[in-house]
């Protein structure tokens, strides 16, 4: 792993293809500006190692606030991020208990430049084609890419609808570790306060 209005404009100028873009242009393009800012609902499944498969919802208002429900294992953790304040529950939302700020520079995210710069030097083995998901033909976008320290080597597969450019699935794969998000757009998101009302 948003609003519609104005933003709407916005996102369409972030996610139409610049002409002759080629694969590996693409998968930077995708990499960087993701889904262009509106609020989503993702389903997050990860592994590590042979471990048995986590999924969990994950909804982010394109603002930087977010929230992780656990699907499986089935248990009541969530943990929500508002207005640079984490917080984390263990009834599923309905109350919450203060963990840290989380709006130092520390987790200050790097510019889009800055973000672009760093994936063209690694980024390469550009893959693109097309895949049907849920019935609709998808155009594909894979490479691989290196991060961290010391540098581990990832593979990411995009599936983009080319209707609308929308990012609707991201595969992630390296050395002992999976992660696949789905992501659908949620115009109408709204997160929980520290009171506990329901995410929707």
């Amino acid at each position: 792993m948003r609003p519609v209005f104005p933003a709407a404009i916005l996102f369409a100028a972030l996610v139409t293809p610049v002409a002759a873009e080629t694969c590996l242009e693409s998968f930077v393009r995708l990499y960087v500006r993701g889904n262009g800012g509106p609020a989503t609902k993702s389903i997050v499944t990860q592994q590590l190692g042979k471990a048995k498969p986590s999924r969990n919802y994950h909804y982010h208002t394109g603002k930087g606030d977010w929230m992780t429900v656990m699907i499986e294992p089935d248990n009541d953790m969530a943990s929500l991020v508002r207005d640079g304040v984490m917080y984390f529950s263990t009834n599923k939302g309905k109350t919450w208990k203060k963990v840290r700020r989380v709006d130092g520079p520390e987790y200050k995210v790097p510019g889009e430049d800055v973000r672009k710069a760093a994936i063209e030097k690694t980024a390469s083995n550009a893959e693109c084609g097309q895949e049907e998901l849920d019935g609709v033909s998808h155009k594909t976008v894979a490479a691989d890419y290196e991060s961290g320290q010391p540098k581990t080597r990832y593979r990411v597969k995009y599936w983009v609808n080319p209707k609308t450019g929308w990012i609707a699935k991201s595969d992630t794969t390296s050395v002992g570790f999976f992660s696949s998000q789905t992501m659908a757009p949620a115009p109408d998101l709204k997160l929980p306060d520290q009171a506990g009302k329901a995410a929707r």
